[in-house]
């Protein structure tokens, strides 16, 4: 299943808008999951685009880089969004360890538009004193 998450505007995981197709989560381990992919997309991106999608298979979520959702100048050959891809990754790994799981991560290069492949372990959770900045961060797009 794919599941893509935005938000217009700095909200709580819980009131996401939903962009692409969205299947109920069955289990507690499957809503700690979806947690942690809707609280991560606070990830910053180029001009705030979002330009990824999640496959979900038991324990594990394959992050996708959609291409049309960053094509702007600034974007040349896809550069920004890819960095955008390593700090929504960034913050999966810190949300899941404060939330119980072990991250292994897996960088797919051979796979086309995909980035990242991140499997979850359950263990004790661990603080982490970044993560609750990841659901602070906001957008000021008001003139200077």
């Amino acid at each position: 299943m794919y599941v893509g998450y935005s938000h217009k505007r700095r909200c709580a995981p819980s009131i996401l808008y939903v962009l692409l197709v969205y299947m109920p989560m069955t289990s507690a381990r499957d809503e700690s999951i979806e947690y942690i992919l809707a609280s991560a997309v606070n990830a910053p991106s180029g001009d705030n685009s979002q330009p990824w999608r999640f496959r979900l298979s038991g324990d594990t979520v394959t992050i996708h880089l959609v291409p049309e959702a960053d094509e702007t100048l600034y974007n040349y050959e896809q550069r920004g969004s890819y960095l955008a891809h390593g700090a929504l990754i960034e913050n999966i790994v810190r949300i899941a360890r404060v939330r119980g799981y072990a991250t292994a991560v897996e960088l797919l290069s051979h796979e086309k538009n995909a980035t990242a492949r991140i499997t979850f372990t359950s263990v004790a959770p661990v603080p982490d004193e970044y993560a609750d900045a990841v659901g602070l961060r906001a957008t000021n797009r008001k003139p200077y």
